[in-house]
């Protein structure tokens, strides 16, 4: 295919040949990322099991489009952790590892939680009746043991403490984990119990909120994650040794005020770096 460049400004008056058209790579892009979201939401959901063959024809059959759309949507779900090619076995769903969800639910302990002390002064009356809505949704969801709808309402929850954080670099960071983590949080919520847990430390955290306690919300948040992940790598892994939460007592720093003078403390393995870190002057 020959391309011809024009002169003018960069990008105007460009072409790729006759029969090519942006319109028809735009489709092309739209109709790939369509099939993608609705094979990643099947994913999450457990609709799609593990090991799970997918094939472009078939994916091309069912969503009614060509196979470059369908094989496009595979790659997008393969850069998500959602999709893996073994060796002459072709695409299928990806299995998922007790060192990724480690890793997801330790990052999210510290994002979210950080997240929630940072949006608390942040927090207007219409914030706290917006997030108060959502958890009244949850309420609903979990008397109707209706798990797809509790993981809809607490990804907005927390999207919403995100957005009231002002900290952009921080919500990107969060976004940035990827559909990998939507996968763990709905693997969470259908453990049974974590439905009820899950409500009753949002309704804490929501009295947090409404008392202006950052140094409680932190806390809170990086509980209800730490148990979620524990409960995963329990339930799924069957290791009860509750590694997440123990891994945040580990590494978690928190502000102590003493004598109107803020000092920084942090639990640390070695004796010798909690001294050092503890004489500091801040």
């Amino acid at each position: 295919m020959e391309f011809v460049a024009v002169a003018g400004e960069a990008g105007r008056g460009s072409t790729f040949g006759h029969d090519f058209e942006w319109s028809k790579l735009n489709q092309l892009e739209g109709l790939a990322s369509r099939v993608a979201d609705q094979l990643a939401e099947a994913i999450i959901e457990g609709r799609l099991k593990s090991h799970t063959r997918l094939s472009e024809p078939e994916i091309a059959r069912t969503f009614g489009v060509s196979r470059t759309p369908a094989r496009e949507a595979l790659y997008i779900l393969e850069r998500d952790e959602l999709v893996e090619r073994p060796p002459r076995k072709g695409a299928r769903v990806a299995s998922v590892t007790e060192k990724q969800a480690l890793d997801v639910y330790v990052c999210r302990a510290y994002l979210y939680g950080l997240s929630a002390r940072m949006c608390v002064p942040r927090l207007t009356k219409s914030d706290l009746a917006e997030l108060s809505r959502i958890v009244h949704m949850m309420d609903l969801a979990v008397a109707g043991n209706d798990v797809r709808a509790y993981y809809s309402h607490n990804l907005a929850f927390h999207d919403h403490v995100g957005w009231t954080s002002g900290n952009e670099m921080l919500l990107k960071l969060m976004h940035g984990m990827g559909r990998l983590t939507l996968r763990f949080r709905y693997m969470s919520l259908t453990i049974p119990g974590r439905l009820d847990a899950s409500l009753k430390a949002h309704h804490l955290l929501m009295s947090e909120f409404r008392r202006r306690d950052p140094d409680a919300a932190e806390r809170r948040v990086r509980e209800i994650v730490s148990s979620a992940g524990d409960a995963v790598l329990s339930h799924f892994f069957g290791n009860s040794s509750r590694p997440v939460r123990e891994s945040c007592q580990v590494m978690t720093p928190y502000v102590a005020h003493a004598d109107q003078e803020s000092a920084i403390r942090v639990r640390a393995l070695s004796p010798d770096v909690r001294q050092a870190v503890t004489s500091a002057k801040p």
